[in-house]
């Protein structure tokens, strides 16, 4: 799976095709040989959809006691978090070993940033730096940053700049560019699980 660690002197693109970085003046995909989309460097598209959030489709749970006690919102510290971006099929797999921010281009002041531009972040209303994830005790966080066009837990719209738990299986959608957020199975044991 493509590795989150990026050069600082070439921004790679993510084929959309099979999820493999490349080099940022490649046109084809050197794995699978798809045509590569470039990049865009314009604004943020502001999204036209009422700002209240969505209801949620009773898919996954969404409070957090009802969340710790099936425990899906156990983050260990040996686990990795994936992302199964819709309708591409792009999967990333990140360790978050520090906090993650998800948006799209590139900056030097700002680290860690997952480039969503490959997969068409600025017209599905993704902002430059639209929420971040990061670990916290045997959990995982999500904060929206003041983005534009909103993040949303399983439909429902967080408040930005305030910490959310992401559970195992929680759909994700920041504006409209949607996934899914998996968290590696490892075999624990029942001490695990209660301390």
């Amino acid at each position: 799976m493509p590795n989150t660690t990026l050069s600082t002197q070439e921004r790679p693109v993510v084929c959309l095709h099979c999820g493999y970085y490349c080099r940022s003046d490649d046109t084809r995909c050197r794995q699978c040989g798809a045509p590569l989309s470039q990049p865009s460097n314009h604004r943020t598209t502001w999204l036209d959809y009422d700002a209240q959030p969505a209801p949620s489709q009773g898919k996954h749970p969404t409070t957090t006691s009802s969340l710790a006690s099936a425990h899906l919102d156990l983050f260990l510290p040996q686990a990795s978090a994936i992302f199964q971006f819709r309708p591409s099929g792009l999967v990333i797999s990140s360790q978050l070993d520090k906090p993650l921010i998800l948006g799209r281009g590139y900056s030097e002041t700002v680290k860690n940033l997952l480039d969503l531009s490959g997969i068409g972040a600025a017209d599905l209303g993704v902002s430059r730096v639209h929420c971040t994830l990061r670990r916290y005790g045997k959990q995982l966080l999500i904060v929206d940053m003041g983005s534009s066009n909103g993040t949303f837990i399983n439909g429902e719209r967080i408040a930005a700049h305030h910490d959310r738990v992401v559970a195992h299986g929680n759909d994700i959608r920041i504006g409209e560019l949607t996934f899914t957020i998996f968290f590696t199975v490892t075999q624990l044991s029942t001490s695990q699980l209660l301390s």
